[in-house]
């Protein structure tokens, strides 16, 4: 069950990019050793009335576990293992199975009879993995550090029952490797979690980071360093409206009411601004009470104007008190004016604007 659990998890946090191929070969590994643990109890087999099947997927089970528990410790231990030596064990268990498989299905020898053949290769492969995490406890990094105690714990109770199998009169021949596993399942888990938090979180700071660099702090429109990028990336087009948009009497609100009422002011234009004109195109906070809007959409100059108009009239609820408006102004971007001519003759038509509502008042 954790093992089908971390693998279902994986899929969409690596697509995501939140974590890496530790997750998928962990599950794996999980899966394989619970199928073996559970179609290998006894009572199971003679639950089902069928001990054979469960027997055999049993043993094919028990062949396949050390691949993805090595491919595993590959990504755990990036800098104290060796990618060679964990492919040659991987084919080394690969090779174990065929010949095992091949044994049994030819009926040469059953599971039991080849079965040192298989312990042979767990203990290179537990011998490796200890190497691995002496390794790291000399010159590892503290990452790899932190899964060294669960697979010293799996190791050292994995090899407790092959010794006991040759060795010992005990029935349960897996009694300590479930414990083992059971340790180390449960501290790999929380270093998941744990590394899952820590990227999550640098994933907002960087989302942070990013937001900050391109987009106002005080509207949350597209700043004047996203406004500057994109016009140059703007400059090859043919087709669109650009406008700039200013409030009148901003300075004469934050003289007389105070700078908080002045950025309230602000932020009324803006969000005027982002409603009206955000489904048209692009709008950016490029000074304290300037604004751009640039659209690249064909016949777009009727939108804006009806646009406009509600920006203007959703300002109006200011003009009892302060005496403000939005002036605005726009040009058409074509063959003949490009974004850079159609920014200067919007920012002529503002202030034109801005001396007929100021003569209006």
């Amino acid at each position: 069950m954790i093992g089908f659990a971390l693998i279902v998890v994986f899929i969409p946090l690596k697509l995501k990019r939140r974590i890496g191929l530790k997750m998928i070969y962990l599950g794996l590994f999980a899966l394989a050793i619970g199928t073996y643990m559970f179609t290998d109890a006894k009572l199971v087999q003679l639950m089902q009335h069928n001990g054979f099947f469960y027997h055999l997927i049993s043993e094919i089970s028990m062949l396949l576990i050390v691949i993805p528990l090595l491919l595993f410790l590959d990504r755990a231990y990036e800098k104290s293992s060796n990618r060679i030596c964990v492919s040659i064990l991987c084919l080394v268990s690969t090779i174990d199975f065929i010949i095992r498989y091949c044994l049994y299905a030819f009926d040469v020898l059953d599971f039991h009879e080849s079965l040192e053949l298989t312990h042979f290769t767990y203990i290179i492969s537990i011998i490796y993995i200890l190497w691995v995490c002496i390794k790291s406890f000399i010159n590892g990094t503290s990452k790899e550090k932190k899964h060294t105690v669960g697979f010293i714990i799996f190791c050292l109770f994995a090899s407790l029952d092959i010794l006991l199998i040759y060795y010992g009169t005990m029935v349960e021949t897996s009694f300590f490797t479930r414990i083992g596993v059971l340790a180390f399942l449960c501290l790999e888990g929380v270093q998941f979690a744990l590394e899952y938090i820590k990227h999550y979180r640098n994933q907002k700071k960087m989302e942070l980071l990013n937001k900050l660099a391109y987009h106002d702090g005080l509207t949350e429109l597209l700043n004047r360093t996203s406004f500057m990028e994109d016009k140059e990336n703007f400059k090859e087009t043919n087709t669109g409206l650009i406008a700039v948009l200013d409030i009148n009497n901003l300075k004469y609100v934050n003289d007389k009411f105070g700078h908080s009422e002045g950025d309230q002011l602000i932020i009324d234009v803006a969000s005027a601004i982002d409603e009206f004109l955000s489904p048209l195109g692009r709008c950016y906070r490029i000074g304290g009470d300037e604004f751009v809007f640039i659209s690249l959409q064909e016949n777009i100059e009727n939108k804006f104007k009806q646009a406009s108009k509600k920006i203007k009239k959703n300002i109006e609820k200011y003009n009892n008190n302060y005496d403000t408006g939005v002036a605005i102004g726009y040009s058409i971007i074509n063959s003949k004016n490009d974004i850079d001519e159609a920014f200067k003759k919007a920012d002529e038509n503002m202030y034109d604007d801005k001396i007929k509502m100021k003569k209006k008042i």
